[in-house]
């Protein structure tokens, strides 16, 4: 069952440093590492780090002309994997050197793979990939169709990997190792309608409770899936 809240007048926003470059900030998928750093997206062109005991806050250019940073994670070996919205790429961030390596795509950790969206696939067909870390090679596709928009990539305690599709108004459940991939509608207007179609689930993440929640873009409501 798909639990949906609305968010009440008191939610907080995210505050901090202004941009160094003098305009607001489009702030997106903050993942904290085990030193306690932050880090997150400023796209469209940088990746910055924020240590939460100095505040001071360190910017990364990603290439390309316009690459459009977004989702992140931390890989188990502590590096920051980021994916790119337009550049077609990869970026793998060592935080020691603070150097981004670029795996370049063709046109949540799982199984020992790093895995990813690719929203707009081939022609318009959805992709998962699996990368393998050893030799950056796509080891493992995962087909999802035309129209899926794939994004909002997390992994699920058990080991299985969830995502949004938010044209559909789904998210998927996609067990990796049988190859086995379900699909469960969000209904829009918190629920309110038969139909999924307006809800746009977008963004997941995964509690220590194993449960899954949901941010549905354009709309004001939060959904949470008991996994």
């Amino acid at each position: 069952m798909v639990a949906q809240h609305a968010p009440g007048a008191n939610h907080g926003r995210l505050g901090g440093p202004a941009d160094p470059r003098g305009r607001a900030a489009i702030r997106r998928t903050l993942r904290r590492r085990a030193d306690g750093a932050l880090w997150f997206s400023l796209p469209p062109w940088h990746i910055a780090r924020l240590d939460t005991d100095s505040l001071a806050m360190t910017t990364l250019r990603c290439d390309g002309p316009l690459p459009g940073p977004t989702g992140m994670t931390v890989g188990a070996d502590g590096a920051v994997w980021f994916s790119t919205l337009l550049g077609g790429y990869l970026g793998r961030i060592d935080p020691g050197n603070l150097r981004i390596e670029r795996i370049d795509l063709p046109h949540g950790w799982a199984g020992g793979l790093m895995w990813a969206t690719l929203s707009l696939g081939r022609f318009g067909n959805g992709q998962l990939i699996g990368i393998d870390p050893d030799d950056m090679t796509v080891a493992e596709s995962f087909a999802l169709g035309f129209g899926s928009f794939p994004c909002g990539l997390t992994r699920a305690p058990d080991g299985a990997l969830w995502l949004g599709e938010p044209v559909r108004g789904n998210v998927a459940r996609i067990d990796p190792l049988a190859g086995e991939v379900r699909r469960y509608p969000v209904r829009a207007l918190g629920g309110r309608l038969r139909t999924a179609l307006g809800s746009f689930p977008t963004y997941l993440n995964t509690r220590p409770d194993h449960a899954i929640w949901i941010t549905q873009h354009l709309v004001p409501w939060i959904a949470r899936i008991d996994a």
